[in-house]
Protein backbone atom coordinates (compact mmCIF):
# COMPACT_ATOMS: atom_id res chain seq x y z
CA UNK A 1 0.00 0.00 0.00
CA UNK A 2 1.29 3.37 -0.60
CA UNK A 3 1.36 5.88 1.76
CA UNK A 4 1.06 9.52 1.40
CA UNK A 5 3.47 11.72 3.60
CA UNK A 6 2.83 15.09 2.06
CA UNK A 7 -0.97 15.33 2.73
CA UNK A 8 -0.73 17.46 -0.26
CA UNK A 9 -1.53 15.30 -3.06
CA UNK A 10 -4.05 12.63 -3.22
CA UNK A 11 -3.10 8.73 -5.75
CA UNK A 12 -5.90 8.73 -8.12
CA UNK A 13 -5.33 5.12 -9.90
CA UNK A 14 -7.62 4.85 -12.98
CA UNK A 15 -9.22 7.95 -12.60
CA UNK A 16 -8.47 11.44 -14.41
CA UNK A 17 -6.32 13.47 -12.41
CA UNK A 18 -8.54 16.25 -11.38
CA UNK A 19 -7.08 19.81 -11.69
CA UNK A 20 -8.23 23.07 -10.06
CA UNK A 21 -9.08 25.95 -12.88
CA UNK A 22 -7.41 29.34 -12.35
CA UNK A 23 -9.37 32.05 -11.17
CA UNK A 24 -9.59 34.14 -14.12
CA UNK A 25 -10.92 36.73 -12.37
CA UNK A 26 -8.48 37.26 -9.81
CA UNK A 27 -5.67 36.87 -12.38
CA UNK A 28 -6.58 39.63 -15.02
CA UNK A 29 -5.81 42.30 -12.36
CA UNK A 30 -2.95 41.01 -10.90
CA UNK A 31 -1.50 40.12 -14.29
CA UNK A 32 -2.15 43.41 -15.67
CA UNK A 33 0.04 45.42 -12.92
CA UNK A 34 2.59 42.74 -13.51
CA UNK A 35 2.50 43.78 -17.30
CA UNK A 36 2.53 47.76 -16.31
CA UNK A 37 5.22 47.09 -13.37
CA UNK A 38 7.05 45.48 -16.02
CA UNK A 39 6.87 48.33 -18.30
CA UNK A 40 7.75 50.56 -16.34
CA UNK A 41 10.93 48.97 -15.21
CA UNK A 42 11.66 48.56 -18.54
CA UNK A 43 11.24 52.45 -19.05
CA UNK A 44 13.04 53.77 -16.36
CA UNK A 45 15.86 51.34 -16.85
CA UNK A 46 16.07 52.34 -20.48
CA UNK A 47 16.13 56.33 -19.21
CA UNK A 48 18.61 55.73 -16.51
CA UNK A 49 20.78 54.28 -19.41
CA UNK A 50 20.61 57.36 -21.27
CA UNK A 51 21.28 59.98 -18.67
CA UNK A 52 24.08 58.17 -17.43
CA UNK A 53 26.10 58.00 -20.96
CA UNK A 54 24.49 61.58 -21.64
CA UNK A 55 26.51 62.83 -18.03
CA UNK A 56 29.62 60.48 -19.11
CA UNK A 57 29.71 62.53 -22.42
CA UNK A 58 29.01 65.65 -19.98
CA UNK A 59 32.36 64.96 -17.80
CA UNK A 60 34.09 63.98 -21.18
CA UNK A 61 33.79 67.25 -22.72
CA UNK A 62 34.11 69.36 -19.21
CA UNK A 63 37.64 67.55 -18.68
CA UNK A 64 38.73 68.18 -22.39
CA UNK A 65 37.68 72.04 -21.84
CA UNK A 66 39.89 71.79 -18.59
CA UNK A 67 42.96 70.59 -20.43
CA UNK A 68 42.27 73.09 -22.93
CA UNK A 69 42.33 75.80 -20.58
CA UNK A 70 45.23 74.54 -18.32
CA UNK A 71 47.19 74.56 -21.63
CA UNK A 72 46.39 78.12 -22.52
CA UNK A 73 47.03 79.53 -18.99
CA UNK A 74 50.32 77.35 -18.94
CA UNK A 75 51.34 79.41 -22.74
CA UNK A 76 50.31 82.44 -20.55
CA UNK A 77 51.88 82.17 -17.79
CA UNK A 78 55.06 82.20 -19.70
CA UNK A 79 54.60 85.07 -21.89
CA UNK A 80 53.65 86.75 -18.35
CA UNK A 81 56.86 86.08 -16.71
CA UNK A 82 58.79 86.83 -19.69
CA UNK A 83 57.26 90.13 -20.25
CA UNK A 84 58.21 90.76 -16.45
CA UNK A 85 61.89 90.19 -17.43
CA UNK A 86 61.96 92.13 -20.00
CA UNK A 87 60.07 95.05 -17.84
CA UNK A 88 62.33 94.70 -15.06
CA UNK A 89 65.06 95.22 -17.51
CA UNK A 90 63.35 98.36 -18.90
CA UNK A 91 62.61 99.77 -16.04
CA UNK A 92 66.32 99.79 -14.48
CA UNK A 93 68.34 102.52 -13.90
CA UNK A 94 71.23 101.57 -16.34
CA UNK A 95 68.41 101.61 -19.12
CA UNK A 96 66.80 105.21 -18.24
CA UNK A 97 70.59 106.42 -18.43
CA UNK A 98 71.07 105.09 -21.61
CA UNK A 99 67.55 106.04 -23.57
CA UNK A 100 67.68 109.55 -21.89
CA UNK A 101 71.06 109.86 -23.15
CA UNK A 102 70.01 108.86 -26.52
CA UNK A 103 66.85 111.34 -26.53
CA UNK A 104 69.95 114.55 -25.57
CA UNK A 105 69.09 114.10 -21.33
CA UNK A 106 71.38 114.46 -19.07
CA UNK A 107 72.16 113.70 -15.21
CA UNK A 108 70.63 117.05 -13.35
CA UNK A 109 73.38 119.03 -12.32
CA UNK A 110 73.64 120.28 -8.31
CA UNK A 111 72.49 123.59 -8.95
CA UNK A 112 69.11 121.92 -10.70
CA UNK A 113 66.53 121.32 -7.97
CA UNK A 114 66.16 117.47 -7.71
CA UNK A 115 62.85 116.00 -6.66
CA UNK A 116 62.83 112.60 -5.16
Amino acid sequence: MIQDYAHRYTLVMGEMQRVSPRDETGFGRSGLLWKVSGIMVVVLMVIGMVFSYWIGWQIRSGLGELAQSQTIYQKFSGLKNEMEVRRGNLLALENFEVTAGEFGLYRPTDRQVRYP
